[in-house]
């Protein structure tokens, strides 16, 4: 059995024997083979083991230095699926000893793989830091995203390459230099090749001159009017800079008569931007220019949401409604969605139901537009909504849970185990990817693990998600079976897709606070799908994706032991801290677990901001359904549905909201 076979055998954890009930008198030769088979099994089961130790081992050598103990360490380790790893470490703290050799033959032999990505742009930096542009085209790759590798190489092209090489650097240039933003100073050098060589002509300048308008980098498009030499777009930049200030001046129609695609960009933007100050007169402007200018469909679609919103926000209602009903031609049903709740929160449900009615049929016929119009028919028409709300509560859902909620019934709890075959699940453990993102994964290097998965499984099939999903589960690399899942788009295996992982830990932390468990565990589900090493863009960390500062006030409060920000990636520190500020919020809310729910997303004065605008005069499923934030909006569906699915699979029947929170009007 081949080494990578023996890994795929330890790490799928299948090797085990089945009997069959007519198979009870097996033959000895049988009993050999499976003897032999478990052997194998064990036999691989330590070799892992000791490679992970001896891994370790190596890791810690380095850090003295590569010398002859990490040497001998690592050459033990050739055939251990993180062996590129240590090489890797290994050149890249020689990298100023310039070992050539070395680095060529690691990419040769690791092509195609993040590790040898890793490698190449260290030694890109390398050959920067020492101006060897040759060195610096020859290592190049194509797949290196980042602007500033990019316009390095083409200025080391046009430097040592022949005529023909300069104009194709030349070429290229001037794509990094066509987009509406400023480009990094290190990409100077390279621009300036391209105004010595007259490539910035007034056409160029006047087409990146738009692109920055409609960016609103306005800054960036005063700097661009210096290469705007010809007319008429010298003075149609001028016009332009000028409406920066006064939107209203594309009022002046004979100013923007022209109707190339830049100028179509940039009324498209002054238009949106007049719509915020005075949707009347931007709706007036707009009556002009769509009928003298070609503008898209898409530009259209924009622009008419944009004064529909700007219309509604200023209180021209009538206006706003006369519009859109004349335009649903040219608008997304988004925006039919978006007048729904904006009906929804003044608790004008018959306009609510008059634009459900305006939607497709296929965005009719969604659960949620299933839901409210089976609610709003029975308020205002005496319809009885039984038949609909009995086929949505078949469903595992949040309207599903809704509408049996009107009912009175018992949860729908769908579940299909899925059930890959082992061939299958075997195969994706033997894969080399797979088995590097499990190692790293199992040496606590999350980021590059999931770096590895994400290369392993990018051309994976329905089928190998499923069979991922298992293997991961099997794991108990929870997050990637979560996320396996949602691949594979397989919806009704709920003990994968909804594991009880860190339940001891929510248990111990919920229990003294009197809180559900199963809420905590939903919070978790939704926030990072039980990710403890998450973090998002914003800066919030762990399992229950806490910010820094809302951790630290938290443990101050309640004289919790935090020792800082690297707190929060320790599963049980975290479940302690989000328990606690989660149970600080239900108390704020009176214990409402829609109120409470949202404020953990939103932050709990939004929440009262939003409390004061509906003057608590909204039933509980229209204030959820107008939550004015799209992502708080489904976190909340979310979470509430998570937790009625948790407690299912913790053995009891807690519904999804208390006959109190039902009864509030919020």
């Amino acid at each position: 059995m081949k080494l990578y076979a023996l890994f795929a055998v330890v790490l799928t954890g299948t090797l085990s024997l089945h009997t069959h009930p007519a198979v009870a008198d097996q033959s000895i030769a049988t009993q050999t083979v499976a003897s032999d088979r478990l052997t194998r099994h064990d036999q691989a089961d330590q070799q892992l083991q000791d490679q992970r130790e001896l891994y370790q081992k190596a890791l810690k050598a380095l850090k003295k230095g590569p010398g002859p103990e990490f040497q001998r360490l690592k050459k033990q380790l050739k055939d251990y699926p993180l062996y590129p790893y240590l090489e890797y470490a290994d050149i890249a703290v020689r990298i100023r000893r310039l070992p050539k050799k070395e680095v060529e033959q690691f990419l040769a032999d690791n092509d195609g793989t993040r590790v040898a990505d890793r490698l190449r742009v260290r030694w890109l930096d390398e050959m920067k830091r020492r101006h060897r542009g040759s060195d610096f085209i020859h290592y190049y790759h194509s797949s290196l995203a980042d602007t500033e590798y990019q316009c390095y190489y083409h200025y080391a092209r046009y430097r040592t390459g022949d005529e023909q090489q300069q104009q194709a650097a030349l070429d290229d240039a001037m794509k990094l230099w066509m987009v509406g933003e400023s480009q990094p100073k290190e990409c100077d050098k390279l621009f300036e090749l391209l105004q010595d060589n007259n490539r910035i002509d007034t056409a160029a300048a006047w087409k990146r001159f738009s692109l920055a308008l409609s960016n609103r980098e306005y800054s960036l498009a005063k700097y661009l009017q210096r290469f705007i030499t010809e007319q008429p777009y010298k003075q149609q930049a001028n016009n332009a800079v000028a409406a920066t200030n006064n939107f209203g001046k594309i009022g002046k129609y004979q100013e923007f008569n022209d109707k190339s695609p830049e100028t179509l960009a940039i009324l498209e933007h002054f238009l949106l931007r007049l719509a915020y100050q005075d949707g009347r007169t931007a709706m007036k402007y707009w009556g002009h220019y769509h009928q003298t200018h070609p503008f898209s469909v898409k530009s259209q679609n924009r622009i008419t949401t944009g004064l529909v919103k700007a219309l509604y926000r200023q209180n021209d209602l009538k206006a706003a409604d006369e519009y859109l009903l004349s335009s649903l031609d040219l608008v997304d049903p988004d925006l039919i969605e978006w007048r729904i709740r904006q009906s929804l929160q003044t608790n004008n449900w018959q306009t609510a139901l008059t634009w459900i009615e305006h939607l497709p049929s296929e965005y009719r016929q969604e659960n949620r537009w299933r839901y409210w119009h089976a609610r709003l028919s029975e308020h205002l028409n005496g319809t009885d909504p039984a038949i609909i709300y009995a086929e949505l509560a078949q469903q595992r859902s949040y309207y599903g849970f809704l509408a049996s909620e009107h009912l009175g019934g018992h949860y729908a709890m769908e579940h299909k185990p899925i059930a890959p075959g082992e061939e299958d699940i075997q195969a994706i453990a033997a894969m080399p990817g797979i088995q590097m993102a499990r190692e790293l994964h199992y040496h606590g290097e999350t980021l590059n693990a999931r770096r590895e998965w994400f290369d392993a499984t990018r051309n994976f099939s329905e089928k190998q998600w499923i069979a991922a999903a298992v293997l991961t589960h099997r794991w108990e690399w929870i997050n990637q079976s979560i996320m396996s899942m949602v691949q594979a788009s397989y919806w009704n295996d709920i003990q994968i897709r909804f594991p009880l992982t860190y339940l001891e830990e929510m248990q111990k932390h919920t229990q003294p606070l009197k809180m559900d468990t199963h809420l905590l565990l939903a919070l978790a589900r939704q926030e990072s799908a039980l990710a403890e090493d998450a973090v998002s863009p914003a800066g919030a960390r762990g399992l229950m994706q806490l910010m820094p500062a809302t951790a630290k006030q938290t443990a101050r409060r309640h004289n919790i032991t935090y020792s800082g920000v690297s707190d929060l990636l320790l599963a049980e520190k975290n479940i302690e801290l989000g328990a606690r500020y989660y149970k600080e919020l239900l108390d704020t809310f009176d214990n409402n677990r829609i109120l409470a729910t949202a404020a953990y997303n939103a932050g709990p004065h939004r929440v009262q901001q939003w409390l004061k605008e509906s003057g608590k005069q909204l039933s509980y499923d229209t204030w959820i359904e107008t939550i004015p934030f799209r992502e708080t909006r489904n976190y909340v569906q979310n979470v509430l549905a998570f937790s009625a699915i948790y407690a299912h699979l913790l053995g009891n029947n807690t519904r999804i909201l208390s006959n109190q929170e039902k009864q509030m009007l919020l």
